[in-house]
């Protein structure tokens, strides 16, 4: 039962994503961070550290949107599945012929460096809601892995 002081029985990674590079503690609203990018979190167990990362991996170093970061097919390396080290890689149906898979690619990669690959159908499920300080617009994303 949820209680204070207790530990939570599975990871929790809620996050804040900030864009530092043009702190401006001068005028008192950056507080150190800087300005807000998005915020994300996930559900799914082992699998909610990997989804985390790899969507804001997508969103800030591949420049992908929001939709697309959280869509993109996922991997996970469990460090022991089912007594061997395994990484697994998505291939989930969403909905009636619409797939989201790992690329062959991708796939080819890991076992070019040794990895034991396994499906996965669920790689766990984000949300994220982005700022456009364009538009002055917040843009939030529900995953389709979990009907959002």
């Amino acid at each position: 039962y949820i209680a204070p002081n207790k530990r939570p029985l599975s990871s929790m990674a809620p996050t804040m994503v900030f864009d530092s590079s043009n702190l401006n503690l001068e005028d008192g609203n950056d507080h150190g961070f800087g300005r807000l990018l998005f915020v994300l979190g996930a559900s799914g167990g082992p699998k909610i550290i990997s989804s985390v990362l790899q969507v804001i991996l997508n969103r800030i170093y591949l420049g992908m949107s929001n939709f697309d970061s959280i869509i993109h097919p996922r991997i996970h390396n469990q460090l022991l599945y089912h007594d061997s080290a395994a990484t697994g890689y998505e291939k989930s149906e969403l909905f009636k012929d619409v797939l989201i898979e790992t690329s062959n690619r991708t796939r080819k990669a890991l076992k070019n460096r040794n990895h034991l690959l396994f499906s996965l159908d669920y790689m766990g499920t984000c949300q994220a809601i982005s700022v456009d300080y364009e538009t002055d617009l917040l843009t939030a994303v529900s995953d389709p892995r979990k009907y959002g």
